[in-house]
């Protein structure tokens, strides 16, 4: 992702006249879910043949007991947020074109809304793929736990709702991170914008310790937090939404705040 990328840098500053032509932010959503999307679609090619070699090399040495595909969620957490930080860096090259700071937030923050749905979708359906495919082959298809054998349901296992809500979150929280890191830099520059890491991390930290689809041993479940684990995620990655809209808002266009 470059400033030069045609997909975010269309001018989109002449309003439509006609009553069915789409607002600025709308266009805005659709050229950033476009970047999403191209990219996404590479990540999960990448991701679905990273997981088919390492299931081959653990039945080859071993017997087959949990569900390699939930090894992919950090990466799914990760990824997400790498793309959105570059997102964040390109508004003086689309307010440059005309682009409004306001169609820019919320260009920003409704596609990794739906982004976060979509891999959350993904994910989900991948997961339970997998588990017929186990089946079929006679292989257990649990998550790492706690328990004598290390191995216990997945949350997958309960359905395609329960993982995609979660793993959604968990991606979401990412991507509004990301977009919160990138505009961080980009207005106050490197030692200020390092400075405030750690607040703008967030909702993505918070997402990595405290959900782990459903595991026992993950942090949240831990700390006995329970259904709490989900509010504190969402509420502080509002939070954060709040931060990178009102960071937009005061940044120059041209240079760092001095």
């Amino acid at each position: 992702m470059t400033s030069t990328d045609p997909t975010l840098t269309t001018p989109t500053a002449v309003p439509g006249t006609g009553r069915g032509t789409r607002p600025q932010w709308g266009r805005a959503t659709a050229s950033m879910l476009g970047v999403h999307g191209v990219v996404g679609a590479w990540f999960w090619a990448l991701a679905v043949v990273a997981v088919v070699v390492a299931t081959l090399l653990v039945d080859h040495f071993t017997t087959v007991r949990v569900s390699v595909m939930q090894f992919a969620i950090y990466a799914t957490l990760w990824f997400p947020f790498s793309i959105a930080v570059a997102i964040a860096v390109v508004l003086t090259t689309c307010v440059a074109n005309g682009m409004t700071r306001r169609s820019f937030i919320r260009g920003a923050l409704a596609s990794s809304f739906v982004a976060a749905l979509g891999h959350g979708l993904v994910m989900a359906l991948l997961l339970i793929v997998e588990g017929w495919i186990y089946g079929a082959l006679g292989w257990a298809h649990g998550a790492m736990g706690t328990d004598d054998d290390g191995i216990v349901d997945g949350i997958w296992e309960s359905g395609l709702l329960a993982p995609w809500a979660v793993i959604a979150l968990m991606v979401l929280a990412g991507l509004v991170s990301g977009l919160a890191v990138g505009a961080g830099y980009h207005r106050f520059g490197g030692l200020r914008g390092t400075l405030l890491l750690p607040f703008a991390l967030l909702p993505v930290l918070g997402a990595q310790v405290l959900v782990d689809l459903g595991r026992p041993d993950s942090v949240g479940n831990l700390a006995g937090l329970g259904g709490w684990v989900y509010l504190i995620v969402g509420g502080a990655t509002l939070v954060i939404a709040g931060y990178f809209a009102a960071v937009v808002r005061r940044t120059p266009i041209g240079g760092v705040v001095a």
